[in-house]
């Protein structure tokens, strides 16, 4: 109930966000003539990686071929080329899938790294337009590193139930951190389902990361401390009541770091039964002996 409650909330801010960002794409379309005639350097690089594609694709070493690093170094001068290429989606004849897969990831990492507002409505469009979920994976990060409250209203709008696609969209949707998006996952993970469960987890881990609360451009927001100790109290409740994924739990504390976690962990051993209270205790000296202490 909580969490429907809470979903509820939320959702009433995002009600216009579709229509407010057809009218952004075609702005930005209309934009698109006049920077590639400025902009020349830029379109011909993303152009010229865009045709390496098959290439690339073929000596690829994982899932799919790396290219966002590359993209990155086009530098901001890529922004209108990059959402161009999200937006037309031109397809690569006679190629396989994968080609396609590892070229919207590419874009999306690069554009993510922009954090530059004016990607929001693309990055919408292919949220709420795209198939693939290991790309919506991959929009949902780099929405989520815009960092503003706009961004982590539409991802939990995006990422509500249980469909491959809201699933892919949560998993990312840590990358936005602030303190409506840790508040949403803490009250989510309670009654999660097995399928949203390690995403959520994933979600929490990320939204709470201590060394990227340590960055400027994410402690900027002054939510570092509430969202930190939202994801803590969260990952520790888990903690007690999921025995099968404490390793992953674990983990996750050690990364979110808490800086009030001594307090939570002596709330939380209130609900640890006499059977669980030796490996709660194991917990409790992993967490005293974080290795992220010794950067403090």
């Amino acid at each position: 109930m909580k969490k429907t409650l809470i979903l509820a909330a939320l959702l009433g801010a995002v009600g216009f966000s579709s229509v407010a960002n057809a009218q952004s794409l075609e702005a930005i379309q209309n934009h698109t003539k006049a920077d590639r005639e400025t902009n020349k350097d830029a379109w011909d690089a993303v152009a010229t990686l865009r045709a390496q594609m098959k290439d690339f694709d073929a000596r690829k070493r994982g899932r799919v071929a790396t290219v966002g690093t590359m993209l990155d170094d086009i530098g901001p001068e890529g922004l209108y080329p990059m959402m161009n290429e999200l937006i037309v989606d031109a397809p690569f004849e006679q190629a396989r899938p994968s080609v396609r897969q590892g070229w919207r990831i590419g874009l999306l990492f690069a554009l993510g790294r922009l954090r530059n507002p004016e990607t929001r409505p693309v990055l919408e469009h292919v949220l709420r337009t795209e198939k693939d979920v290991a790309i919506l994976g991959s929009a949902s990060e780099a929405l989520g590193k815009l960092q503003d409250e706009q961004a982590a209203r539409v991802l939990i709008e995006l990422s509500a139930g249980n469909s491959a696609r809201s699933l892919a969209i949560l998993k990312g949707a840590g990358q936005c951190r602030r303190q409506v998006m840790a508040d949403y996952l803490a009250a989510r993970l309670p009654t999660a389902s097995a399928a949203e469960f390690d995403n959520t987890v994933e979600a929490l881990r990320d939204v709470g990361n201590a060394w990227a609360w340590s960055t400027d451009v994410v402690a900027a927001s002054g939510e570092g401390d509430v969202v930190r100790s939202a994801a803590a109290s969260a990952l520790l409740s888990a903690w007690i009541t999921n025995p099968e994924k404490r390793n992953d739990l674990r983990k996750a504390l050690l990364i979110v770091d808490a800086p009030n976690m001594n307090t939570l962990v002596v709330d939380a051993s209130k609900s640890v039964t006499a059977k669980d209270r030796d490996a709660f205790n194991a917990l409790k000296a992993s967490l005293d002996a974080n290795p992220l202490h010794k950067r403090k």
